[in-house]
């Protein structure tokens, strides 16, 4: 894996979704802990925090990135679980408008009419813009935090940071002119594709996924396999349940369910991990940065 890294910047995770255990972890590009270990010229120094590519940074737990599209099956199970019924439809065109602002869907021309399952397999934004003002930011926020957006994993290795889940009293802390405090509908629309304000982790992604896979069951991400002691003793690092959402089953099946279309539907955005023998569920995620 960390070869198919070679030349490019990012972070890759496998997690088992029963236990929570961390079978693969690369965040790239690496750095030699013996260059650290002792003194290293300025110059190289300099160079390793000034890189583009962050090295310094271990982007699995500490790189903090707009979720994008990933984002989409924390929204849609607000979503759901506000009451809104899967088979509600909403036209996308290509582009959204709301007082006078344009948001744009993943689709220039559009994807039609569009349902829940639609929203996910063909990753349409107009669906979220629209239904995430329809749930309420209440719920939004509710059922995001619900997934630990914002919120440390908890993994037993250093560093992790707990990203950023935007609310108005948020917004009110972080800026400080007044004009740039108020919470607009345009955060909320953002928002709702994983833009705008919403910061995660990849490991809170991947936590959000190790959820759903494990029927609402959050497991506590591990790296550590097992304790040795100086005199010989072993102690497993069993998995342990972080928290068992407050989402309905019904939901639940849904957001899985629904998550196999991106691979399997006719319009799916990762048909590319259509693979025979393996069923494959999956969801596409581009933001900005």
């Amino acid at each position: 894996m960390t070869k198919a890294f070679e030349g490019k910047s990012g972070v890759f995770i496998a997690m088992e979704a029963k236990t929570g255990k961390i079978i693969t972890f690369v965040s790239y590009p690496e750095i030699s802990l013996n260059l650290l270990s002792s003194r290293i010229p300025d110059e190289q120094w300099n160079a390793l925090v000034n890189s583009k590519s962050k090295p310094l940074v271990n982007k699995g737990i500490a790189g903090l990135y707009p979720p994008g599209s990933t984002f989409k099956v924390v929204i849609g199970a607000a979503i759901l679980e506000s009451g809104i019924s899967p088979y509600e439809t909403v036209v996308s065109t290509g582009q959204y408008r709301y007082k006078g602002l344009i948001f744009r869907d993943s689709s220039k021309s559009g994807n039609g009419v569009t349902n829940f399952n639609k929203s996910i397999e063909q990753s349409v934004n107009t669906y979220y813009y629209v239904f995430s003002q329809k749930a309420g930011l209440d719920n939004v926020i509710k059922y995001s935090k619900e997934f630990g957006i914002g919120e440390k994993t908890g993994i037993d290795i250093p560093g992790e940071l707990p990203g950023t889940l935007p609310t108005p009293e948020w917004k009110k802390k972080r800026f400080k002119k007044a004009k740039d405090q108020a919470w607009l509908p345009g955060d909320l629309i953002n928002m709702s594709i994983g833009q705008g304000y919403v910061l995660a982790t990849p490991m809170q992604i991947a936590s959000v996924y190790q959820t759903i896979a494990n029927n609402g069951v959050k497991m506590k991400p591990t790296v550590v396999d097992r304790f040795v002691s100086y005199n010989g003793k072993v102690e497993e690092n069993k998995p342990q349940v972080a928290k068992k959402l407050n989402i309905s089953a019904k939901t639940l099946k849904l957001v899985k369910d629904a998550l196999r279309l991106p691979v399997v539907g006719y319009g799916g955005t990762a048909k590319l991990l259509r693979i025979d023998g393996y069923p494959v569920s999956a969801k596409t995620g581009t933001a900005e940065n």
